[in-house]
C-alpha cells in the first residue's frame, strides 16, 4: 500500500528513507512545514495542533498573539510572520 505524503501541496508517494510519521499522518521530510509560515520543521522543532505542524514561534496564547509593531490583536489569517514574530499584513 502506497503512503501519500500529508501535505496538501504535494499528495505524491512517500518511500520509507524519506518517511517522517507525526501527528497520525505521513509525510516527505521535506515536506513537514508549519502550516502557516511555511517553514521546513523536525521532530525537535514543531508544534502540534489539530493534527497540523506549526513552528514554536507560533504557538501562543490568543490573548498574547499581536502585532510587535503596532500591538493589534491578531488572528492565524491576518498576519505575517517575519524573524519568528508577528506582524499584522
Amino acid at each position: 500500500m502506497n503512503k501519500i505524503c500529508a501535505r496538501p501541496e504535494c499528495g505524491k508517494t512517500v518511500y520509507p528513507l524519506e518517511e517522517l510519521k507525526c501527528l497520525d499522518k505521513v509525510w516527505h521530510k521535506q515536506c513537514f512545514k508549519c502550516s502557516v509560515c511555511g517553514m521546513t520543521l523536525s521532530m525537535k522543532n514543531y508544534k502540534g495542533y489539530n493534527k497540523l505542524p506549526y513552528c514554536e514561534p507560533l504557538v501562543w496564547h490568543k490573548q498574547c498573539f499581536k502585532c510587535s509593531v503596532c500591538g493589534m490583536t491578531l488572528s492565524m489569517k491576518n498576519y505575517k510572520g517575519y524573524n519568528k514574530l508577528p506582524y499584522c499584513e
